[in-house]
């Protein structure tokens, strides 16, 4: 919507929706399987390094989606362009989101 419309504030709206919506949908649905698979460690110890890899990434796009948006509602103010950020913050939810696929993978399939 941003990259080829160059409609920016729908893109906003967008994501200021979708974002939440996710955090919680996550939250909800992974929260007590998440600590079972962690205390149990099905997998060996590295389940539980990409578990967390996984989880770190996770917080990695809240806080980036936390500052943009601060930044675009002018509370924060921009330490150097914002970009280079809006790519970090789409590439660490990618990560997040392989990441979270090999592991339903490896639990599941």
């Amino acid at each position: 919507m941003a990259r080829w419309r160059r409609n920016f504030r729908a893109h906003c709206l967008v994501m200021r929706v979708a974002v939440p919506l996710q955090i919680a949908a996550v939250a909800f649905t992974m929260w007590s399987p998440l600590t079972a698979y962690v205390r149990a460690a099905p997998f060996g110890p590295f389940f539980n390094v990409e578990l967390l890899v996984h989880h770190g990434l996770g917080l990695v796009t809240i806080v980036l989606w936390l500052y943009i948006n601060l930044v675009f509602l002018g509370v924060a103010r921009l330490r150097g362009r914002l970009k280079p950020l809006m790519w970090a913050a789409f590439f660490s939810w990618l990560g997040t989101f392989f990441i979270g696929l090999h592991i339903y993978s490896m639990l599941w399939v």
